[in-house]
């Protein structure tokens, strides 16, 4: 059994991506292409901390705008950090072997969304197809289990913001 280790920066990012992060799996379809976006976010006031974040996983830092509310002067500007696709790899293995929250769960259900991803991007390139072409590659079965992995984590967001998740 391989034995994890971490660093004190990467319990604090865990920290980070707990309490402020949303993990995401979104599936989208139209009639010429499905696809398939795992992300990790965290959107908060302190710019410091997502350039941590942007320091151990890469990613993008977006410009800071105002807070949804732009009749309350209170609000400071917010700013959010992104990581998509293969690249949120390593921040989803953080959460996988690190989180106590549903976040765990979350992690687990994308990184299971990216190996699909990858199975569908490596069948396009042994034909010799643009990746924009991945939809005539997709096996039925893995359309659905695509669209089942996003619901179960959408599912996973309302049931933390309710306070009823349980870890396993």
């Amino acid at each position: 059994m391989a034995t994890l280790s971490y660093t004190a920066d990467d319990a604090y990012l865990v920290g980070i991506l707990d309490g402020e992060g949303t993990v995401g799996v979104y599936h989208y379809e139209s009639p010429k292409e499905s696809k398939t976006i795992v992300s990790v976010a965290v959107q908060m006031c302190e710019r410091g901390p997502l350039e941590k974040l942007r320091t151990r996983f890469g990613g993008t830092i977006g410009a800071p705008r105002r807070h949804s509310d732009p009749f309350n002067e209170r609000h400071r500007p917010i700013s959010s950090w992104k990581i998509v696709n293969e690249k949120a790899r390593p921040a989803l293995e953080l959460l996988r072997d690190f989180s106590f929250t549903t976040k765990r769960q979350q992690a687990n259900l994308a990184l299971e969304a990216l190996t699909y991803i990858a199975r569908a991007r490596e069948r396009c390139r042994t034909k010799g197809l643009h990746p924009s072409k991945r939809k005539l590659t997709l096996f039925p079965e893995e359309l659905l289990q695509r669209k089942a992995l996003a619901n179960a984590v959408a599912a996973l967001k309302r049931v933390s913001d309710n306070g009823l998740a349980h870890i396993h």
